[in-house]
């Protein structure tokens, strides 16, 4: 009697165990929850990206959403921004901007095809986030995920998993143990390009010169967020475009594949690097 006792214990200590177990989908839920809540956010993270036979890139960004459907991004001078009516989108590189039609919500549905279009329809995370009928589209995106642990990031407690993040595209994300906010999220680059290329159609050759020669794990991506102020307060223009002078507006998809093709084909050191910055401390 007294073994079958010990022998029930145990089960249930055992069992106690596994469902006290973290999962990626409990996470995604719990982030998916706390995304869905936000109706107002800015936020600063860093760009990290490796290149072969290059130092790595760093590149400082800034995000910046009201709901419903109003948002700017920023990143190495180039601009997007959605006023609620128009979605423009400014490259300093070929001093174009294009204007589409904005996007239905910050998570960017209904986005027209073309620059933002169909990468955010599959690989944008803080999209779905976003999104306020998230559930479904996250627990998609536990399918697979893989738990790998706990560790710091910029001094803050995280999960750490692995998801499929679109069709052939593998990404680790950092997720604060505390908020539930993503801290930092790593992929392969390679994988990103072959997934546009396939997923693009006439559009995704643009990133066919940029996988010549580049092997696995030769062009990482590390996004890590260095603050997040979940009650901006926005100036009045915050969420309003003007062109900056000298630009034009023009069809900046095909402009792109262009500057695209040419950047591919140019010789090695052709333009200096960016030099990785050190990260700032996590700011609330």
């Amino acid at each position: 009697m007294k073994r079958l006792l010990a022998t029930g214990a145990l089960v249930v200590l055992y069992l106690s165990s596994v469902s006290a177990q973290t999962t990626p989908l409990a996470v995604l839920e719990k982030m998916g929850e706390t995304y869905s809540k936000i109706e107002a956010m800015s936020c600063s993270f860093t760009l990290t990206m490796g290149l072969p036979g290059m130092p790595a890139m760093s590149i400082p960004t800034e995000m910046k959403m009201q709901r419903p459907n109003l948002f700017r991004t920023e990143v190495a001078g180039a601009v997007s921004v959605s006023d609620g009516t128009h979605l423009y989108v400014y490259l300093p590189m070929l001093e174009m901007y294009q204007k589409l039609p904005a996007p239905v919500g910050v998570d960017f549905r209904g986005a027209t095809s073309g620059p933002l279009g169909d990468f955010s329809s599959q690989g944008d995370l803080m999209g779905r986030l976003l999104n306020a009928d998230n559930a479904a589209a996250l627990a998609q995106l536990a399918q697979g995920a893989e738990m790998k642990g706990e560790e710091n990031v910029s001094g803050v407690l995280c999960h750490r998993f692995a998801v499929d993040i679109a069709t052939g595209v593998r990404a680790d994300l950092w997720v604060d143990k505390d908020k539930y906010l993503l801290r930092k999220m790593q992929m392969d680059m390679l994988e990103l390009l072959k997934m546009m290329k396939e997923t693009m159609g006439p559009e995704g050759a643009m990133f066919a010169p940029l996988m010549q020669g580049v092997q696995p794990g030769q062009m990482m991506l590390v996004q890590e967020y260095t603050k997040y102020d979940l009650a901006p307060k926005f100036a009045e223009d915050t969420f309003r475009f003007t062109p900056p002078p000298g630009a034009r507006e023009g069809d900046l998809t095909k402009m792109a594949a262009e500057a695209m093709k040419g950047a591919a084909g140019a010789p090695a050191g052709a333009s200096p690097p960016i030099q990785p910055k050190s990260m700032a401390p996590v700011d609330y």
